[in-house]
């Protein structure tokens, strides 16, 4: 009798639902596994982060000069934690002020299952498929800038070829900045970033 009943006991447990707190966990975990296209999304949902991200989802599917906007606003004021600080804390809840990174990294047209990715054309390959890879690369030099630049980017040309594609340059500081965007089914997505020093300057 008492082994049955240890057995119903563990059997319960096995079963018992995860708690809130252990499910953005074992999202967070999942999200560092190659081969998981995206991190679940970890936000407050009535929070203003999760506001923007829900607009930016709308932008996606109207189109590429709004999504490239709101990416561009996104990088530069959402993204304090990551653009003044040495390390982005894990506080067991959520990163805390990365929406716009996190929001560029959804919006990326990067192949999940790739080890080696030109998506920063400016540097070398490399794997960017996973979010803290991802994160690296753009802290990095020369795209740091897009989000600690100190003036607001600036649109310097634009090119629309036919339906589905989109390029951008803009200038932020002493750099120009090239966006490539194409619409994969109903989104519109970012499929790579130049970087290059402003000659004129």
């Amino acid at each position: 009798m008492r082994l049955f009943c240890l057995l119903i006991v563990e059997a319960a447990a096995f079963h018992a639902p995860a708690s809130p707190r252990n499910n953005r966990r074992l999202a967070h975990q999942a999200s560092q596994v190659r081969g998981v296209a995206r991190p679940a999304r970890l936000y407050d949902e009535n929070s203003e982060n999760a506001n923007f991200l829900e607009t930016l989802a709308l932008f996606r599917r109207i189109g590429a000069a709004a999504t490239l906007d709101a990416l561009l606003e996104g990088l530069k004021t959402r993204s304090v934690d990551f653009g003044r600080r040495d390390d982005i804390q894990w506080d067991h809840e959520e990163y805390r002020s990365t929406d716009g990174v996190k929001a560029l990294y959804d919006a990326a047209h990067v192949d999940p299952f790739s080890f080696r990715s030109d998506f920063f054309r400016s540097l070398a390959p490399r794997d960017v498929a996973r979010l803290n890879d991802f994160w690296v690369a753009l802290r990095s030099e020369p795209y740091c800038k897009l989000l600690t630049g100190a003036s607001d980017p600036t649109t310097v040309s634009e090119l629309r070829d036919g339906e589905d594609r989109y390029v951008r340059r803009v200038k932020i500081d002493d750099v120009l900045y090239t966006f490539s965007l194409a619409k994969r089914g109903d989104k519109w997505g970012v499929e790579w970033i130049l970087s290059e020093p402003d000659a004129s300057e």
